[in-house]
This record gives C-alpha cells, structure tokens and sequence, in this order.
C-alpha cells in the first residue's frame, strides 16, 4: 500500500454470533467505566460541561473556595479512567459570583487553549474568558447590557473572525429573545442582533456551524410566564443566520408540545437533524409534566419519529445534549425523576442514552452518584463526550436532599458502549450479525487540504453516506449521494484546523469506521 494511505475493513458476510462473545471480545481491551464524585477540597462544586481533546476530559463548573466562601470557576483535566491531571480555580478580580448553568459551553480553540462563557451575578452582564492549554487566562471580556433583567449566555463557537456567542436575554416586561453576538480573536464585540416574537418567551439550546456563512440555532417559543397552567404552550423553533447575523430560513413546530424545545442539535447523514427535546404534559389547571425524548426531522423538517425516553413526566425531566456515536447510533443523556411512591425514595437521576437513526432504543438507563437512600439525591448531567471505543463521558453535579451531607458535588461518570460501568455487565443476549470485511483506502492520512474516500469494493450506483465528526464528537462533515466514476467521495478540508478526526462510512448494509489526522 502506498505511504501516507490507511486501509480500513469493511464487513461484508452475514453470520450470526452470540452478543456474549462480542462483549466478551470487546471488554478484554476496552477501558472499565466509573462513577465518582469530585469535591477538590470545596464545600460546593458544580460542573456544567465537557469536552474531550485527545485523550483528556475537559470540565467545566463552578466552586467555592475555602476559607474565602469565593464563588469561582473550576477548570479541572481528567484522564479516561477519572483521575485529576490538573485543576484550576478562576475568580473575578472584584468578587463577583459567576453565574453557570448546565450546558454552559467550554471549547477547544485554534491556538490550543479554550474558551468559556458565562454570567456574572452582582454585574449581570455576560463573559467570555478565553485561557491557554493549562487553564491559565489570557482575557476576560464582558458584555453589559442594562435594558435586560438576565441575561443567560450559554453557547459558543470560534469562527474565522472569532467567537459567535449565543443565548437568551429577560427583558423588562419579563419575556426572553434570543441573541447571538459575535466577537474578534480578541473578545471585543463586533455586533449583537436578538431573534424573537414580541410578548412570548423565546429561548435558545443550541448554535451549531454549517459552513462559515450558514450557522443554526435551535430553540422554542413558549407561551407568557403568567399564562395559566391550562392554556401554556410551547413550539420548537429553528432558524438559520449568515456570517452577519441576518436570517437565512426558520422552521416552527406547527404544533403545541409536539416538542418543547432544541438541545443537543446534530445534521444527521442524510441532511436532515436529530435533536433533544421534551414532550409537556397538562394534567390539570394546577399541575403539569414534561416527558424526555428525542426528534428527528429529515432535511424539510418532516417529523420522522419521536422517542420517549423517560418513565415519568415531571416538571424536572429533561434531555441535555446529544453526541455521534463511532458506529453510527447517537448517546444522548438528561434527567428524569423516579415516580414518587410512598414510603419508597424518590430521586432525581441522570440519564444516559443509546440509540439508533431508526429510533430504536439499544438501551436507557438511569444514574445516581449517591445509593439510593430514603431521603433521595439530585442528580444533573450537564453534557457528554464520545470515547473512540465508543464509551460515553457525561459530566454534571450532585447532592443528597438531606444529611448526613447536603455538599454540592461535582459528577463524572463513564460507560462503556452497551451503558455498563462494570466489565462483567451483560445488557442482552439477542444475537447480532458479523460481516465479512472489504478493503477501503482512505488517502492522505495524514492529510492537510483534502481526503479522498475510495470505494474500490463498491459500485459507483450504490448510496453512500460519510459522517466526519471531531474529537468532541461534533459532526464537522457529512455526506450522502454516489460515489464518482472512479468510485471515490472527495472531502475538501481546507476550513478545519489539524487534529483527529473519526469517519463513519455507510454503503448499502455495511458500516465501518476508522480515523484521519489532519496536519496543516
């Protein structure tokens, strides 16, 4: 084979084998799960979000120091078997509390550092805070607005130009619009313009990048605050803006509580999306549920399928974010309440999905970082990482309703791909099939400007589908169509940065996968 090329086996032949045997396979080699709490000798500690850079977890929170009480930011390098590697605490020069909130966005920048957004509470006004790889800050910029009452700035992404920062602002008559913001590599704002409908509420989960002039952000309109219990409503809404903010298309959900609301945006393969969301529930004029589930649209935003994924219907439910998986399936996780018994505990639990683009559920399981006791636990997932073995990452926070210690603490928990912590978890013993492999070649690796996908075992005719996502598990490109008439898919690189890259490439009935590194 020539140098700088990579093969990669492709299965072909159907057999049948016991899923005992794969997960006997798989476990000999694949890293244990794990379940652990974080106090980083604080007397609170909350983590928001993470991301994954290489082979290290990224955490992103809030702490408060000791003996000052100083509310501040916890920056916190984990390895893949949750040990700390290195640990940051930030404060505001004037003892200002940050404010965070799950889902709150930290990334991984072109230079090699990260940056974070946030609030600030006495101030109430956003931040970016911009750091270099060890967690040390570079700038700290903030973003006042005085004609708001809150500001919720919760979304970011680096651009050509810089960072395009996204959420939602309370204005005085206590309705939210959604505002997008775009900065220099500096931080210093460029422009800000607010999307919304006058007199309803307008929020925002998600700001995901199509190309450098197409970005999509998903959010809902949902009825006034003090609309009565019986009359509320609320509608997904999705739009999409150019690189000066201006509106390029939007969709609206025609329907109320069809889905609520948009977190953990993804493009799916074959151009259409894949959401979190939830399904609200009215029981009566004084109480009201919403039940965890997943969308998916195609590319017109026809309904496809919806999935439930909780027990219950509480107002505490809901779905956070929602990752690629290597194989092609989708990790999503929330939290969802245990139905309340009596004289039974009841507890808020993280969840922790697995799906298919189908929307079969391969399996759904509920977490907790205390045992169950009879007082209950809290339990927030605030978002997720995909491992390339396929093991899931989720990171959030945790308390016991009541003593012996009501302690925030920050959470991180791993499972592997059939949701097990344990190696000797055994989820089903459905049989499943085993294919032949062909040959793909997949050239340069590295590369820098362009890849070349080469079919050789497929006819040109048959539909291909190609998923490239980062090491955050970001899709960052996709495709589905033919091959050429040499029977190769060509992938222009020139936008992306170096690093590693993880492809999935579907053709007809067979799936495989493998990695590009990117070196520019």
């Amino acid at each position: 084979m020539p140098a700088g090329m990579a093969s990669f086996r492709f299965p072909m032949k159907k057999v049948f084998i016991f899923i005992f045997l794969l997960f006997f396979s798989f476990r000999t080699t694949a890293q244990t799960g794990f379940n652990k709490k974080y106090d980083l000798d604080m007397p609170l500690v909350a983590l928001m979000n993470i991301t994954l850079v290489e082979d290290t977890l990224i955490l992103y929170g809030v702490g408060v120091d000791t003996p000052s009480l100083q509310q501040g930011i916890t920056f916190v390098k984990l390895d893949t078997f949750g040990n700390i590697l290195d640990f940051k605490f930030l404060t505001d020069s004037l003892g200002d509390k940050y404010i965070l909130e799950l889902r709150y966005q930290i990334i991984r920048t072109s230079d090699g550092g990260y940056a974070m957004v946030g609030n600030l509470h006495e101030r109430n006004w956003g931040f970016l805070l911009k750091t270099n790889w060890q967690g040390d800050m570079l700038f700290f910029k903030e973003y006042p607005d005085p004609l708001v009452k809150n500001i919720h700035q919760r979304n970011i992404l680096e651009i050509n130009e810089g960072f395009l920062i996204g959420g939602f602002k309370q204005k005085s008559d206590f309705t939210n619009d959604i505002f997008i913001l775009k900065t220099d590599k500096s931080g210093n704002k460029l422009w800000e313009k607010s999307y919304g409908q006058p007199g309803i509420q307008d929020f925002q989960g998600s700001l995901v990048k199509i190309s450098d002039n197409e970005f999509i952000i998903g959010g809902s309109h949902q009825s006034p605050q003090n609309t009565p219990i019986s009359q509320k409503w609320a509608r997904a809404w999705l739009f999409a803006i150019d690189s000066l903010g201006e509106v390029l298309w939007e969709f609206e959900e025609s329907e109320n509580y069809v889905d609520a609301g948009v977190a953990g945006l993804n493009p799916a393969p074959d151009g259409g999306w894949i959401y979190c969301s939830g399904k609200t529930e009215i029981f009566s004029a004084n109480d009201w549920g919403s039940r965890c589930q997943i969308v998916r649209r195609d590319s017109n935003f026809n309904l496809l399928w919806t999935r439930i994924l909780s027990e219950t219907s509480y107002s505490t439910n809901s779905m956070v974010d929602m990752k690629p998986m290597p194989d092609g399936t989708w990790a999503a996780v929330g939290r969802w309440s245990t139905p309340i018994v009596p004289g039974q505990s009841n507890y808020l639990g993280g969840s922790v999905h697995r799906l298919n683009d189908s929307g079969d559920t391969l399996w759904s399981k509920l977490f907790t970082a205390f045992p169950v006791s009879p007082n209950g636990s809290e339990n927030y997932l605030g978002g997720l990482v995909v491992l390339p073995s396929g093991s899931i990452v989720a990171a959030g926070y945790t308390r016991r309703f009541a003593p012996p210690t009501t302690q925030y603490y920050g959470w991180v928990i791993k499972v592997n791909l059939d949701g097990c912590i344990d190696t000797l978890c055994v989820t089903s013993s459905a049989s499943v099939p085993v294919k032949e492999e062909v040959e793909v070649v997949v050239y340069p690796n590295p590369a820098s400007d362009e890849v070349t996908f080469d079919l050789q075992s497929f006819k040109g005719e048959e539909n291909v589908q190609i998923l490239v996502s980062n090491t955050s598990g970001q899709v960052v490109w996709s495709y589905i169509g033919t091959a050429d008439n040499r029977n190769m898919v060509n992938w222009a690189t020139t936008d992306l940065k170096s690093g590693i890259f993880f492809f999935r490439v579907a053709v007809g009935d067979f799936v495989g996968t493998g990695r590009i590194v990117l070196h520019k």
